[in-house]
């Protein structure tokens, strides 16, 4: 139970009246002031860590534009071939 406090103290998922609970309790308590500590500390280390990490760089070539009226056309193209197999393809269910 006390790990999911520290963590929820840590990911800042707790309210005002919660956080007042979990300061006091980790004031009175010792072993629960050294957990919180730790993983606090542990926390900072990950997020470095994190940071640190680099990402690719990627070479990705620039897609060519095709003018607007060639993608029209194809796409009229494309369109009208697939309402010619569909009336190809109801034709022959029909016989």
């Amino acid at each position: 139970m006390k790990e999911f406090l520290i963590s929820q103290f840590i990911d800042d998922e707790l309210d005002l009246r919660e956080k007042k609970l979990f300061v006091e309790s980790v004031h009175n308590e010792e072993e629960f002031y050294e957990e919180t500590i730790s993983s606090i500390d542990f926390e900072m280390v990950m997020k470095n860590r994190i940071s640190e990490v680099q990402t690719p760089q990627l070479n990705i070539p620039k897609a060519k534009k095709i003018s607007s009226y060639k993608n029209l056309t194809r796409f009229t193209q494309l369109l009208a071939g697939e309402t010619c197999e569909l009336q190809i393809c109801n034709i022959q269910a029909g016989s």
